[in-house]
């Protein structure tokens, strides 16, 4: 019935079409997240060039969250640490990894401002823990650790994907 789902050994050595896939989205995410930060202190960014690049071209057309997420799953099954205890592992890193990346990307700045101006507004706590890729990335990866902890077999995680998703 599902043929994709066979039990077949698996080239588990590294792709590196994947690797630069993770890295230009990467390098995109940066430029998307600096352009939308830093517009937001000009009035009418969203009419300029570097907004519509920044945001709406890599953002939304290359949708590379889209493609790291996908090059990150396309990796749960070439990897070699495929336990399950191996993706909760990783998981919780990604999750962590994701707060620290706020706390320095946004975060320290809004704790600054808060502190100079006396005011500590809603963006302070947008900008410390707002959910982002990594955070994403991070509960994917324990749901999956979790899913495969309970013996569940592939069309059953496809399934849960599905309803998920819906």
């Amino acid at each position: 019935m599902f043929s994709i789902l066979k039990k077949e050994e698996v080239n588990t050595s590294r792709l590196y079409n994947l690797d630069l896939l993770k890295a230009l989205a990467i390098v995109a995410m940066i430029l998307c997240h600096s352009v939308l930060m830093l517009g937001v202190h000009h009035e009418g960014y969203e009419n300029e060039f570097l907004y519509w690049f920044g945001d709406v071209f890599l953002g939304d057309y290359v949708a590379v969250a889209h493609a790291f997420m996908f090059a990150m799953g396309v990796g749960f099954i070439f990897t070699k640490a495929n336990a399950p205890t191996d993706h909760m592992k990783r998981g919780v890193k990604f999750f962590l990894l994701g707060y620290a990346l706020n706390f320095f990307r946004y975060g320290v700045y809004a704790l600054i401002d808060g502190v100079i101006s006396g005011e500590f507004d809603s963006h302070t706590l947008e900008a410390l823990f707002g959910p982002d890729i990594l955070q994403f990335a991070g509960l994917a990866m324990i749901l999956t650790g979790i899913l495969k902890k309970f013996g569940l077999n592939e069309i059953h995680i496809l399934y849960i994907s599905v309803v998920m998703s819906v």
